[in-house]
């Protein structure tokens, strides 16, 4: 354990309460993770040997998230496994300290890692939920099930013992676009309910955000720790800026900076605050 390490761990263990920040440092490669799969390798094996099949380019990115889905719930990627490990090195940290977790990212992982669910709010969104494809109502759902059934007919497609044709593939690809579910007005695909999304619709987190919200009221004049992870300027509103204002109000709260690239703290509390120019993720895997 480095310097830095020791006084972040005294300073927890002094502290009242805990708020991590966890950003893009910490963020899965979703694609790579999918595209390691034998399932999605064979997906992509068919897609390139038959021609006239582009009508389906919509259900790639399902396909993709399925294929993830199936890695992640799995529990045998090692890729994810490394992640969850470096969680549950956060939550072995904070102990029995009262904590919240904010994340930007939005492939789910920080949830098998071992935090009470019930303290973590996701303003980006998650690629494990559906919400209105075109902004037509307000309506976010779990993608799992889904996500679990385009993943079954893959898995069909690719045991069947007859000689695939073009025919079975467009057949299958039906079958999972069919699967799909649609937004009631406009007959559109369900989206996933992730930042950046047309019509991003807040619903899916904002529970979450609201008992975040009330929880942050009650760390006033308390002793705080701001631990901010790995947080880039893709959402500043959501973890960075937040963070900022916070040590600034709180005379009793200290900001933990730890990013590879964007360390700097502002000139207003240089005083309330350490900087560690290095890889979030890293530091917490070799601290700790």
């Amino acid at each position: 354990m480095n310097t830095y390490g020791e006084e972040l761990k005294k300073h927890i263990t002094e502290a009242d309460a805990v708020i991590v920040g966890i950003g893009s440092e910490f963020a899965a490669d979703v694609e790579k993770i999918a595209a390691d799969n034998e399932i999605y390798l064979f997906y992509k094996s068919c897609i390139s040997e038959y021609n006239n099949i582009s009508s389906y380019d919509d259900i790639e990115q399902y396909i993709k998230y399925s294929v993830y889905y199936n890695e992640l719930s799995d529990g045998r990627n090692k890729t994810i496994n490394k992640y969850i490990a470096v969680y549950g090195k956060i939550q072995a940290l904070l102990g029995n300290k009262k904590y919240f977790v904010l994340t930007t990212n939005t492939d789910d992982i920080i949830y098998e890692g071992g935090f009470d669910e019930n303290t973590i709010a996701a303003p980006c969104g998650s690629i494990l939920r559906f919400q209105s494809g075109c902004g037509c109502g307000s309506f976010c759902q779990s993608a799992k099930p889904v996500l679990e059934e385009i993943y079954k007919i893959l898995v069909e497609l690719k045991n069947k013992k007859e000689k695939l044709t073009q025919d079975i593939v467009l057949e299958y690809l039906s079958k999972i676009k069919s699967a799909i579910p649609e937004c009631e007005g406009c007959h559109t695909l369900r989206s996933f309910n992730v930042h950046g999304q047309k019509a991003y619709d807040e619903s899916g987190y904002m529970r979450q955000w609201e008992k975040y919200t009330g929880w942050l009221q009650l760390t006033l004049n308390k002793k705080l720790v701001l631990l901010e992870l790995g947080v880039s300027f893709d959402a500043p509103t959501v973890i960075r800026w937040p963070f900022e204002k916070i040590a600034m109000l709180n005379y009793k709260a200290w900001l933990y900076r730890v990013n590879q690239k964007l360390p700097q703290l502002p000139l207003e509390i240089k005083d309330k605050g350490t900087s560690i120019s290095e890889n979030s993720f890293e530091f917490i895997n070799s601290n700790f």
